[in-house]
């Protein structure tokens, strides 16, 4: 059972702290435990309720109905109106199978996404919104990573199958890409649906994985032609500071184009002239098609 504050709760449930306080005191709706320092702090089935009552608010249901209801109504009502179509309803779908470890349900949730909305749209309005609230939870440190690597190798899963699927549409003179994490960066997600972009856009990649150093991708390009080096970064463990890392890479590299793209690359506002940050899906899909 893990603990949330109520400012994980606004972020997560998009409800202010302020009217959440309120809802407490006047309805009872949460009964949330109190620390030493008369903080107020809440549960796995706190957060499970706040995200069905937030769903239900943001419908339009008034809050003095839903308070009035017993938890299985709520629950009830939640189904009712639920619809998988529905971005925010799907996300909340997400966030209670992880808080669960709900396999089946977490599975049969993205499937349907990626079913109705295709790989592009599902994972604009579903998964990489799902993904920064699974991010804010583990930078407060009030989600701890296992729920994130179940998730992660689900949605991990789901991708490669869709990658698999694609045919291979690939020009006999298309530039070569290679995708990679640098080093100490292990998070894959952002960097399997970039490769499944490039393949269904007809771009011939070599998908050279996670945590790769300058020195195996020099030995790469020794060894086979590469047009674009493409990394993205999440995280900022590197041994260097990123602009450090964007000038040795620029330097080690400088006939070839290179991509950047991942939160840790969003506030660099001066980048080597061979190097492209990327700041969005869409202006990436925007670069691949032109």
């Amino acid at each position: 059972m893990h603990h949330f504050t109520i400012r994980d709760i606004e972020n997560l449930s998009g409800i202010k702290a302020h009217t959440i306080r309120i809802w407490e005191q006047r309805y009872n709706l949460l009964e949330p435990l109190r620390i030493e320092t008369q903080h107020r702090v809440y549960n796995n089935n706190d957060l499970k309720k706040i995200l069905r009552v937030a769903f239900l608010y943001h419908r339009g249901v008034k809050i003095s109905k839903i308070a009035s209801l017993r938890d299985d109504s709520l629950n009830q009502l939640v189904e009712t109106q639920g619809d998988l179509k529905n971005s925010d309803y799907s996300i909340n779908q997400l966030m209670e199978a992880s808080i669960d470890f709900d396999e089946q349900k977490f599975s049969e949730t993205l499937q349907y996404a990626f079913r109705v909305f295709g790989i592009e749209d599902g994972m604009t309005r579903l998964l990489f919104p799902y993904m920064e609230k699974i991010g804010w939870l583990w930078v407060t440190g009030h989600f701890i990573p296992a729920q994130e690597h179940f998730s992660s190798s689900i949605i991990k899963q789901k991708l490669l199958v869709a990658i698999d699927g694609l045919l291979n549409l690939t020009p006999a003179n298309a530039p070569t890409w290679v995708l990679f994490t640098p080093e100490n960066e292990y998070h894959e997600i952002s960097l399997l649906y970039i490769y499944y972009l490039l393949k269904k856009y007809g771009k011939r990649c070599i998908y050279f994985g996670l945590d790769v150093s300058i020195e195996l991708l020099v030995t790469l390009c020794q060894h086979t032609p590469v047009d674009v080096l493409q990394f993205h970064l999440t995280t900022n463990f590197l041994p260097l500071t990123v602009n450090a890392y964007l000038e040795q890479l620029a330097e080690t590299f400088s006939s070839k184009k290179i991509i950047g793209s991942g939160r840790a690359v969003q506030s660099i506002t001066h980048t080597p002239a061979n190097i492209q940050l990327i700041h969005n899906p869409a202006d990436f899909i925007k670069l691949i098609k032109n």
